[in-house]
């Protein structure tokens, strides 16, 4: 996890393989601070049920498009996910 209001890491896990990044969350027993934001990518569907102050991005299907206002919002929310996807960078080559 990482603080962007003050750009330190605040969490981490590990695991061995491929595992899904919500899963690897819980199975990690990280507490978030229900005051704290958290701005996650499509890969933590269901986070919103444990923890409700989290920005989450919009998913279309072919049933169901994005509207105007949802296109928006993913594309704010992926400006601010952009500085947490530099520090995961910089992680993996460290």
């Amino acid at each position: 996890m990482i603080d962007i209001s003050n750009g330190k890491i605040i969490s981490t896990a590990f695991c061995f393989g491929s595992i899904h990044d919500f899963k690897l969350l819980l199975k990690s027993k990280t507490f978030i601070h229900p005051e704290k934001q958290v701005f996650v990518d499509s890969g933590y569907q269901g986070i919103q049920n444990i923890h409700k102050n989290t920005f989450l991005p919009f998913k279309k299907s072919k049933y169901n498009q994005l509207t105007p206002i949802q296109k928006e919002y993913n594309k704010t929310l992926s400006k601010i996910r952009i500085k947490i996807e530099h520090v995961f960078a910089k992680l993996k080559r460290f």
